[in-house]
């Protein structure tokens, strides 16, 4: 028995036989290799994509934790600032009332250079 001979291209088609590949236990690639390449190429821009993200995805975590931190910082300063805003405002009272400012000479001083002057100049003589 003979085999038939192989048929030629016929109009209006490549010279290429088309076949079915087995690329991989789930992708069959029907006519030919041809696609294969192009499959590659968005395979290989897939993964530099997922690649980009994850980077992206840690430098974001990264600045979110640094930012977290530098919230935490301030709120911690603020409070800071409040406390020792408290403890100067009733330091200055328990002075007034101690009569270290003569209150009928100066007023009372507003920063601590401006006390410690008033402290050096010593007490107005009339």
């Amino acid at each position: 028995m003979a085999a038939a001979p192989a048929q030629g291209p016929t109009e209006g088609t490549d010279e290429r036989d088309y076949m079915t590949y087995l690329i991989d236990e789930s992708t069959l690639m029907p006519g030919g290799l041809a696609d294969v390449e192009t499959l590659d190429a968005e395979r290989k821009a897939r993964i530099a994509a997922e690649e980009t993200a994850a980077e992206l995805a840690k430098l974001i975590a990264a600045e979110n934790a640094r930012v977290a931190a530098a919230s935490r910082e301030i709120a911690d300063l603020k409070a800071l600032l409040a406390t020792q805003t408290q403890r100067c405002e009733m330091l200055q009272r328990e002075l007034t009332q101690a009569g270290f400012y003569m209150r009928e000479e100066a007023p009372a001083p507003q920063t601590r250079w401006q006390a410690f002057k008033q402290f050096l100049s010593g007490p107005a003589t009339a």
